[in-house]
């Protein structure tokens, strides 16, 4: 997650200097990918973000817990919530 950071800091950071130099070389195509750049790496680092937290919500499970306990039951719809995360960022990452 942190390179995704060092990422977006970075296209701003070139298109912020290009702006502030003025310079006729940079073309309005190129600073319109980098604004789509910097806005695909932000939703990837908000998927990101909440994958992990949803990850902080697993529960302890004891040894010889049956399997209708509700925290086993819980830890599947975890797992469940973070697969649908999963196919999205896959589907993203099959969009570029």
């Amino acid at each position: 997650m942190k390179q995704v950071e060092e990422a977006i800091k970075e296209f701003k950071s070139e298109l912020k200097w290009a702006e502030l130099n003025k310079y006729p070389y940079v073309s309005k195509q190129k600073v319109k990918a980098d604004n789509l750049a910097i806005k695909a790496l932000e939703q990837e680092s908000v998927l990101d973000k909440i994958e992990d937290e949803i990850k902080e919500m697993y529960r302890v499970i004891l040894k010889g817990t049956p399997k209708d306990d509700w925290a086993v039951k819980w830890n599947q719809c975890v797992d469940e919530v973070l697969q649908i995360i999963d196919k999205y960022k896959i589907e993203e990452g099959n969009k570029e």
